[in-house]
């Protein structure tokens, strides 16, 4: 149910008002308020969030505290300090008039008896505030050792006791995990991707490792083809060698061949000077036969023609 600022205001008069400063849901709300059920038979009082802005109330639950020896009756009455706070848990703590503590968890909707009231012993109480400075200059926003924020005196911000620490330095934004003794742990992104630039760091690893599995299918063909190779490699080596043998074989046949090439170029120069002789030695008679007549006349004479020798 929501109420307006009208009812709002009169809440003020006839109710007390509590400061919520630690918000235990998601509702737009900052302040508890308590009042007298209207109700003519009587059920209690009705517990309010409130919205400061806009002064809307909406209302959480009502409850009966039944006065003893008042057949049924809810208790009635209230103070000032009927209510406050608790700034570890967010509870709303209710004195009764009977001097008996109970407290509200609006998350779980429960009421829980915490005893007697014991604040009417002391004369002045004040809840403990949740931010506090420390002699090293740190900032710390929780209750106790319960902190939710720390800024420490060299920049860095830590979320919770365990923390999450962000720092700037350098002009980059760093960012670690801390264990209770301030030792670095890992993070662990669970449930949801990381992305650095819109891109998804868990996508590329995946994709990264599908191209290494295609990498290594092609890094093995590729050292069966350099095996192949060597062997190739090999064998062309082989066949170089072969070769080398069969050209300095077929070399020294050249430098033979061109011995006997110079040599035969000799024996036909010499032949040609002995033919050269031989054809100066014939001669030829004129008539009606024919005498090729081999020497001269001081030597024995050889004709071949019809005359006989």
């Amino acid at each position: 149910m929501k109420l307006s600022r009208k009812f709002f205001t009169s809440l003020f008069v006839s109710s007390i008002l509590v400061t919520q400063t630690t918000p235990i849901n998601a509702d737009d709300w900052d302040y508890w308020a308590v009042k007298q059920n209207a109700d003519a038979t009587g059920k209690g009082y009705d517990f309010y969030t409130v919205n400061n802005d806009t002064g809307e109330a909406t209302l959480r639950d009502t409850k009966c505290w039944v006065m003893p020896n008042y057949g049924g009756m809810c208790e009635t009455g209230l103070g000032s300090d009927s209510a406050y706070v608790d700034p570890t848990s967010g509870d709303l703590w209710f004195t009764t008039p009977a001097n008996e503590i109970y407290s509200y968890n609006l998350e779980t909707d429960t009421w829980t008896d915490r005893g007697d009231e014991w604040r009417g012993n002391y004369t002045v109480v004040k809840p403990r505030s949740s931010v506090s400075n420390t002699s090293d200059g740190s900032i710390n926003i929780g209750s106790g050792s319960d902190i939710l924020l720390k800024k420490t005196s060299s920049g860095e911000y830590h979320i919770g006791q365990n923390s999450l620490v962000s720092k700037e330095e350098s002009n980059t934004q760093k960012l670690w995990g801390t264990d209770s003794s301030g030792n670095k742990i890992p993070i662990n992104i669970v449930d949801s991707e990381l992305q650095i630039d819109g891109t998804g760091v868990q996508s590329q690893i995946t994709s990264n490792a599908t191209n290494i599995t295609s990498n290594d299918t092609d890094i093995s063909s590729n050292a069966s083809n350099i095996s192949s190779n060597d062997t190739d490699i090999a064998s062309n080596a082989s066949n170089i060698s072969s070769n080398d043998t069969d050209i300095a074989s077929n070399a020294s046949n050249i430098s033979s061949n061109d011995t006997d090439i110079a040599s035969n170029a000799s024996n036909i120069s010499s032949n040609d000077t002995d033919i050269s002789a031989l054809q100066g030695l014939i001669s030829t008679k004129s008539g009606s036969t024919t005498t090729a007549r081999i020497g001269d006349s001081t030597k024995n004479t050889l004709e071949i023609g019809p005359t006989t020798n």
